[in-house]
């Protein structure tokens, strides 16, 4: 009966570690900016529970620009100016966040600079 405990145990251990590694690279890959180069084609507005929601529209993808408090970013606004100014051109655009269309989620917007040709 010991024995069986101590393989119980084990495997409890193991499965656990494995759960948690998974979640901590679930968490790394949706909190961690990364960046991507592409096009802006358009931008846009969607009315969301009674929210504004900016949207842009790229190459890439859809991405939104919402302000996120915990991330201290509260300039959403200057945000989409500069992704408006920028249309037609190509674009390197900080993101975060995971794109799950069934539940209309979007990689939000951190930064966008503009990439100049060399």
């Amino acid at each position: 009966m010991n024995e069986t405990l101590k393989k119980i145990k084990r495997s409890f251990l193991i499965t656990a570690g494995i759960v948690l590694v998974i979640a901590a690279a679930g968490c790394y890959s949706y909190f961690v900016a990364d960046k991507v180069q592409t096009v802006i084609n358009d931008t846009g507005v969607k009315r969301y529970n009674g929210n504004d929601i900016y949207l842009v529209f790229t190459d890439y993808g859809v991405l939104q620009n919402t302000d996120a408090r915990y991330r201290f970013k509260f300039n959403s606004s200057d945000i989409q100016n500069t992704c408006i100014r920028l249309k037609g051109k190509t674009a390197e655009i900080k993101k975060y966040g995971w794109r799950i269309r069934p539940l209309s989620w979007y990689e939000n917007i951190v930064a966008v600079e503009e990439v100049t040709p060399h």
